[in-house]
């Protein structure tokens, strides 16, 4: 989807031609049935295509510059292509109920749609380097204290009493929205990556004790449902800041030229009384 979406569209094909070649390798060393191989290729494949060609037709970046792009960046890479794919699924489960069974259709949905609004905006960052403004000397301190105390949180989620873990993860969002008023856009999509790395490897790795009696299918899908939330509440917000600043800068500058004018002005009318 990252390659898609930063490509021109003469060279999809390409890209597509390369991704279907390692899915062909990968279904060859694995052996499942064809049928199913067919139905991973065509969710594997359609689901990045339609990310990058809706984000194409909408002309959506991953800027974020204000609340309607991060909008549009949600429904096509956080809905609608998750939604084709899960489509595609949906006929895995008619060709192969074995391998594709109806009740992992929401863990599917989730796991495409937090893929593409998780790791699309951090590879922005990389790319771009915005990530350095995280590093500037004004922010170093801040961003070094913020995370680290991110990073301890998630930690101490191992070894929190199933009484107090839940009401924890709901008083991990109010950290998070301050974080995000202090390090903006840059500091917010890395507190989704973060997170997510935190919640899903606990996730993946937590004894059973700590899944509140849930199956590791349902305590999955219930830390999915968690992150989507998060990440639909955090990346809006951060572009309504991000919004705000260039607003107050804007009136800024437009107060900072009237001052100027102003001052010609009486200037000039000195000039003319002399």
């Amino acid at each position: 989807a990252w390659a898609l979406i930063m490509a021109p569209v003469r060279d999809w094909i390409v890209i597509l031609a390369c991704a279907i070649a390692a899915h062909i390798i990968r279904a060859v060393i694995v052996g499942d049935k064809p049928a199913t191989e067919v139905i991973y290729l065509l969710a594997n494949i359609g689901a990045p295509l339609a990310c990058a060609g809706l984000m194409r037709l909408q002309q959506a970046t991953l800027e974020f510059e204000d609340r309607s792009s991060v909008v549009r960046f949600l429904l096509s890479c956080g809905i609608m292509a998750p939604a084709l794919s899960t489509c595609i699924i949906v006929l895995g489960t008619l060709v192969d109920p074995s391998r594709f069974r109806a009740q992992d259709l929401g863990a599917w949905f989730l796991s495409d749609a937090l893929s593409y609004v998780v790791f699309l905006p951090v590879f922005k960052n990389l790319v771009s380097g915005g990530w350095r403004d995280l590093m500037a000397p004004a922010l170093r301190v801040k961003t070094l204290l913020l995370f680290g105390a991110l990073i301890a949180s998630l930690a101490a989620l191992w070894l929190m009493p199933q009484a107090v873990r839940l009401p924890f993860q709901f008083l991990l969002i109010p950290g998070l929205v301050f974080l995000v008023f202090e390090l903006g856009m840059t500091g917010a999509r890395a507190a989704i990556i973060v997170s997510t790395f935190g919640f899903l490897l606990h996730a993946l790795l937590a004894p059973e004790s700590a899944r509140s009696g849930l199956t590791p299918g349902e305590f999955i899908f219930a830390t999915q449902i968690y992150l989507a939330a998060m990440a639909a509440c955090i990346l809006p917000l951060a572009a309504a800041l991000g919004e705000k600043q260039s607003l107050y800068e804007a009136a800024s500058e437009s107060l900072a030229d009237a001052q100027t004018a102003w001052a010609d002005l009486i200037a000039a009318e000195a000039h003319y009384r002399l």
